[in-house]
């Protein structure tokens, strides 16, 4: 069921995401063909509307196949950011820190960007383990705990200090403060 007027709908939880990368994975050529394969928007729309009945056999939530969609669209475009600054490729064009992909992540990356995914595990490979560390540690609480949830950073990188503040290691492995203004030249 949909959200009531003026609500959100639920996030996504990890099992929902699963299922539905399960369901895009197969059906990727045919929701993302070349113009010349004539799959109609109708076919694509029947395929979305599959993909959200089988999201929807968790029980959690009522998704639909207009949500399911934005859904994957977001988290194919996170993980290629993802995948980018994992490479460095962000940080050339003055984007956010490294973060660290995870196994999903990589499942979208070698289906939706080959060419990505295999530049990618090359360059991991190439730096190893000298690079120091794969997170930078996040300004705010609600970024950590959004993070850790994404399994951006583990619940390692991320622990509660004493008065509800978040503590984090950054990738030098120097604790920092989410209420640290060190970092923006305390503004």
């Amino acid at each position: 069921m949909a959200a009531a007027s003026g609500e959100r709908a639920p996030a996504f939880t990890a099992q929902e995401l699963e299922k539905l990368v399960d369901g895009v994975l197969p059906q990727y050529t045919l929701l993302y063909s070349p113009p010349d394969q004539q799959v109609s928007a109708h076919q694509k729309r029947d395929i979305w509307r599959a993909i959200a009945k089988e999201v929807r056999t968790l029980g959690a939530h009522q998704r639909r196949g207009t949500p399911c969609r934005k859904r994957w669209e977001d988290i194919r475009c996170c993980s290629k950011k993802t995948a980018e600054a994992q490479m460095g490729m962000a940080s050339q064009r003055g984007r956010g820190a490294r973060r660290t992909m995870t196994p999903l992540m990589f499942r979208i990356l070698a289906s939706a960007y080959p060419e990505l995914d295999g530049r990618l595990r090359a360059s991991q490979q190439t730096q190893g383990a000298s690079s120091g560390g794969g997170t930078v540690a996040p300004k705010h609480k609600r970024a950590a705990s959004h993070m850790a949830l994404e399994g951006h950073i583990t619940d390692s990188e991320y622990t509660s200090g004493t008065e509800g503040e978040g503590s984090f290691t950054s990738a030098t492995g120097s604790p920092t403060s989410d209420t640290d203004s060190s970092a923006d030249g305390g503004l």
